[in-house]
């Protein structure tokens, strides 16, 4: 906007100033230039009277705005943060589902507290429990699998190429497990009475 435009826009403001001034139009810009909140404007009359004049600009910076702007940051940088994380899971959802697996691993720490014997096999583990029954876990096509009593079974992890037990000494084993991806997982289970091998 030029600034004769803005001197008739903003005449009320000049006449509130100066009382006496009967019209914007008698008063000649000398110089102008913008400052902080608005524009300084020097005007000289005709007859050598020369007034100075910062009118306020509804563009500038206040605290409030300023204040409401970094608010408004802070509330997005965590929710950009959660979407970054979540687009990162998007990625990697090819991979085996690492709960399943937890899951899987927190029954196997199940069985080992309710059991009073253990035998280990190549793809196969038995929990004789102290209740009488037998628990299996063992591979099943490409599948892990839950057996209580050789009666059904629980289907619980999918995609395994393989599952291997290996008796580190008489209280303590080790669990590897490959998936049809290449992912390979170790677990390092102790049981406090005897292991047997088959």
């Amino acid at each position: 906007m030029q600034v004769n435009q803005y001197l008739k826009m903003k005449s009320i403001q000049l006449m509130e100033f100066q009382p006496h001034l009967l019209s914007i139009y008698c008063w000649r810009i000398i110089n102008t230039s913008p400052v902080l909140n608005g524009m300084n404007i020097i005007l000289r009359k005709k007859d050598g009277a020369s007034m100075r004049r910062i009118i306020d600009s509804e563009s500038g910076i206040t605290l409030i705005s300023l204040l409401l702007a970094l608010s408004v940051l802070i509330m997005i940088f965590p929710l950009l943060n959660q979407m970054l994380s979540s687009i990162e899971k998007l990625n990697t959802s090819a991979s085996i589902d690492t709960l399943a697996i937890e899951q899987f691993y927190y029954f196997l720490e199940n069985e080992l507290n309710h059991s009073e014997k253990i035998t280990l096999a190549t793809e196969k583990i038995t929990f004789h429990r102290k209740d009488g029954s037998i628990v299996t876990y063992s591979k099943y096509e490409d599948k892990l699998r839950r057996q209580s009593n050789d009666l059904g079974h629980e289907l619980l992890i999918f995609n395994v190429l393989s599952m291997k037990t290996f008796q580190l000494n008489d209280h303590a084993f080790q669990l590897t497990l490959q998936f049809r991806d290449g992912e390979f997982h170790e677990k390092y289970l102790l049981f406090p009475y005897l292991i047997e091998s088959l």
